[in-house]
């Protein structure tokens, strides 16, 4: 009797080992199903906040995604943009060929590219110009424009007839003008209330409210809040920048003296960025990458 329980007793345990093994299996996916949503994969806040945006591309202030509108817009083979991405300022991005690179800073907020272009120069020696308009929606409303116009390649020698006028004293009467000068470097910008959109020749700015409808967003009608300024050097480099502003908090008092202070800190980073001197992280396209070390600009 002893002996003949011995067998059986094996068999006993070797059935519910079977059985315990059979049961781990089936909750297996169970269990994971349950544990990995809890611990997940840490993401940064941004980043993870994009991604559960409703609508168009996640931060831009569209309903539509302007990558997939913009698919195809001629660019210019002094950048790596493309017309469409987003960049998520404040922080620089680097354009120009060889011999000629420089960084465009980009104000704070979401910046959608909508618009490149190039165009001759205004010199005595030829030389091409790029253009780069990037916008800024909210809620489907189109709240700013910036454009960069800067030399893709080498130029030799100063001579920038506008950048000229407004150091020798040229700048709107009611406007706010800021200029200094470094070395072989100055810069110089004005900012002023507007009570009709600029006309200004640049093939960029001009495709600019086209692009806009084009994205679904509205237009806005003036006044708005108009800067400009300019960037050169005695080698020949040159980088200028328009900024429109038509959804500005406050009086226009208010609207000019908040842009007077971000013009003042913004020269100081275009002269930096002529020289591809600003120490900050580069800015990727669609926040791909969180920046590292930022740049600081009031908005």
């Amino acid at each position: 009797m002893q002996s003949s329980s011995r067998p059986r007793a094996r068999r006993q345990a070797l059935t519910s080992s079977r059985v315990g093994s059979l049961l781990a299996s089936l909750l297996a996916p169970l269990v994971i199903a349950l544990v990995v949503p809890r611990i997940g994969v840490a993401q940064p806040a941004a980043t993870a906040a994009a991604s559960g945006a409703a609508g168009g591309a996640p931060g831009t202030g569209l309903a539509s995604d302007p990558a997939r509108v913009l698919a195809g817009v001629p660019t210019s083979g002094a950048i790596t943009m493309m017309p469409g991405e987003t960049y998520f300022g404040p922080g620089p991005i680097t354009v120009g060929y060889l011999g000629a690179k420089k960084q465009l800073v980009l104000p704070n907020g979401a910046w959608v590219l909508i618009a490149v272009a190039e165009q001759p120069g205004a010199r005595a020696t030829a030389v091409t110009l790029v253009s780069m308009v990037f916008a800024q929606f909210r809620e489907g409303r189109l709240v700013s424009l910036m454009s960069y116009l800067f030399n893709g390649r080498t130029v030799r020698g100063p001579g920038w007839a506008d950048a000229d006028e407004c150091h020798n004293g040229s700048a709107p009467r009611t406007g706010h003008k800021e200029a200094m000068i470094q070395g072989i470097s100055r810069v110089c910008g004005w900012t002023v209330r507007q009570a009709s959109m600029p006309q200004v020749v640049d093939p960029g700015w001009e495709q600019a409210p086209g692009v806009v409808q084009r994205l679904g967003a509205q237009m806005p009608p003036p006044p708005l809040q108009f800067t400009r300024a300019w960037a050169t050097d005695n080698s020949g480099n040159y980088l200028a920048i328009r900024r429109a502003d038509f959804e500005v908090p406050g009086s226009a008092q208010a609207a000019q003296a908040a842009r007077a202070t971000w013009l003042k800190d913004y020269l100081p980073l275009m002269l930096q960025g002529l020289d591809k001197r600003i120490g900050a992280t580069e800015l990727e396209p669609n926040q791909s990458q969180l920046p590292r070390i930022r740049v600081t600009l009031p908005d």
